[in-house]
């Protein structure tokens, strides 16, 4: 039995048949470099740290610097063929390694039976023992799955606030799930978790969606805590959440699509049946964006037959040999889908990209005249500040409720300055139509004062008129009034003279306030709203963790109203990695593993 080292942990020794007996080669693992030694010695390997690596050699027997203590046969082949007991810390390690590397990349259980796998780790780590299906099936992934639930329930404790995006989803074969995700400021840190990926049986009714909702929350113990819950604009989410129920849809809305305008409001005995009420509901902003431009593309009757043109010569050109040579790699085309709008834009870009003398090269009976590549390309620049908006809401991890305001306030200047350009009817219909569907985010307090508590625009999103500047400052002078009940720390301070900023290029177009900021007060409000902004790449959460001493209650609020996301996409982005997973071939994945797995994935330790 070798002599119990640490300085053996910092070599890579060799196995027991590459060394002659007493003698070896180790390799450092820190420099890589080899130092012929003895089993019997360690002289030679201190020496190797001492010169080349002292703050090393320092730590070296330390039990409090370095409390593992390493031995030979830990870093060395097994030549006996003992086997690591299940309880072996290292044993542990690897498999929940192997647990969470099927679950994040939704690989098939049966991997831990494939032969090919089991040759690689016992080639890897020969002591180690390769669990089997049914053990993984019935132990390994219920115990990680404890383990995660525990870890999320006890950060949830930590929360104040929670904000929920919620949504419905269905595979190919039409079996349907719920998915619930949470987010919140922890820390000054922007937190997402998922709460629930589960099937959803029965009938799409906002009972069975709210009965959902309440197991959901109910399971973690935040009922409470939860301020907003963020839904795309289908007729049972919109009834779901809102205090007075929709009777029936628009006939000319889609069931996925319904615009929240157009709700009937029932009598108020039909709201008997919340045993309390829910939280505060808003529309997804990325859902009812599309349906901005849907309303545009659809009155223009030459853009729908033009789109259709495009769409069938794209589809020619996948279906042809002679197209895919010519048209590879810069030139590649991109169909669009039906599900976002921005893909068509995509597609249109692709074809414009296209050089004429490529044109030229295909035989196809679909080829565009040159006034409707005029037209294309006109789309192309009316659509894009459409675009530039979808990109900024759509960011994860990232503070996207104080861009809401800002953001329909853009698209209204963006689009007059298109119609004094184009004068087309498209722009005038989105100009209608954003009036008509945006506009109401211009009125929801939790955007409101998103955009005022994001020290990159305070007050500069306000207009001059109809006094705003000084009714969001009672706003939050309210708020925070109220937030003072449990957090009277206040800070006298006096603000600093604000320097020029450097403003984002399309929020510029924004008629920002020229009113005077408020004249300094004892109270934080005045203190915050009198500071200069940040800059527009600024962290508005770096600025909150650095001004949490002077600003205590307003950091707070902060971190409320900072953490809704302005659209579903966190949810719905999780449901494109369970369309990955529905392939035929996993479709008899049972609905219980589906959730265990989904849950290890989308809360990784």
């Amino acid at each position: 039995m070798p002599p119990k080292s640490n300085v053996y942990g910092h070599f890579i020794m060799p196995s027991s048949s590459e060394s002659k007996p007493g003698n070896l080669k180790a390799v450092c693992r820190h420099c890589n470099q080899a130092v012929a030694g003895s089993i019997k010695a360690t002289s030679n390997f201190r020496r190797h740290l001492e010169k080349n690596h002292p703050d090393i050699y320092a730590k070296l027997d330390d039990p409090v610097a370095d409390p593992k203590q390493f031995s030979m046969n830990k870093f060395t082949r097994n030549s006996t063929g003992t086997k690591w007991k299940s309880t072996d810390l290292r044993h542990l390690e690897l498999t929940n390694c192997i647990v969470a590397f099927i679950a994040h990349d939704l690989l098939p259980l049966s991997l831990v039976e494939s032969e090919r796998f089991r040759i690689l780790m016992a080639t890897a780590e020969p002591m180690f023992t390769m669990p089997s299906r049914k053990h993984l099936i019935s132990v390994l992934l219920p115990q990680h799955l404890t383990t995660v639930q525990t870890r999320l329930k006890t950060q949830l404790q930590q929360v104040q606030n929670l904000c929920l995006t919620i949504y419905l989803w269905s595979s190919r074969d039409m079996r349907s799930f719920i998915g619930v995700t949470g987010h919140f400021i922890l820390d000054h840190t922007m937190n997402s978790v998922m709460l629930a990926c589960r099937r959803f049986k029965g009938s799409h009714t906002s009972d069975n969606i709210y009965d959902m909702y309440q197991e959901t929350v109910a399971s973690y113990d935040v009922g409470s805590k939860v301020t907003t819950i963020i839904t795309d604009n289908a007729a049972n989410m919109v009834k779901t959440f809102t205090l007075f129920p929709v009777e029936q849809l628009d006939e000319d809305e889609e069931d996925d699509e319904f615009d929240d305008n157009d709700c009937d409001i029932l009598p108020p005995d039909d709201t008997t049946k919340f045993e309390c009420l829910p939280p505060n509901r808003s529309p997804c902003f990325a859902h009812t964006l599309q349906l901005v431009v849907k309303d545009g593309m659809e009155q223009d009757s030459q853009i729908k037959q033009i789109l259709a043109k495009v769409s069938k010569l794209i589809n020619f050109c996948r279906k042809s040999t002679v197209a895919a040579e010519v048209l590879s790699n810069e030139f590649k085309l991109q169909m669009a889908t039906c599900t976002r709008w921005n893909s068509q834009l995509t597609m249109m870009r692709s074809v414009l990209r296209v050089l004429p003398e490529v044109w030229d090269k295909l035989d196809t009976p679909y080829k565009l005249k040159q006034y409707e590549l005029n037209t294309i390309k006109e789309l192309c620049d009316i659509l894009e500040p459409f675009e530039y908006v979808t990109n900024q809401i759509r960011g994860q991890n990232m503070v996207t409720s104080s861009l809401v305001v800002n953001c329909v306030r853009g698209l209204r200047a963006a689009l007059a300055s298109l119609h004094e350009v184009y004068k087309s009817k498209l722009v005038s219909v989105l100009q209608s139509s954003t009036e008509t569907r945006l506009n109401k985010f211009e009125s929801m307090e939790a955007f409101q004062l998103a955009a005022t508590l994001d020290p990159r625009y305070k007050l500069d999103w306000c207009h001059d008129y109809d006094n705003e500047v000084q009714d969001i400052r009672d706003l939050l002078t309210v708020k925070y009034i109220m937030a003072c009940s449990f957090d009277p720390t206040t800070t006298d301070t006096s603000p600093a003279e604000p320097p020029p900023m450097k403003r984002n290029k399309f929020f510029a177009l924004v008629n920002r306030s020229s009113t005077p900021r408020p004249t300094p007060s004892e109270t934080e409000v005045s203190l915050y709203l009198n500071q200069p902004c940040l800059q527009e790449d600024g962290d508005p959460l770096g600025y909150w963790k650095a001004k949490q001493p002077e600003f205590p209650v307003l950091a707070r609020l902060a971190a409320k109203y900072l953490a809704i996301p302005a659209t579903s996409a966190p949810v719905e982005r999780m449901f494109s990695i369970v369309g990955k997973l529905f392939r035929p071939e996993r479709c008899n994945l049972r609905d219980k593993r589906f959730e265990q797995l989904m849950m290890i994935r989308c809360n990784p330790q």
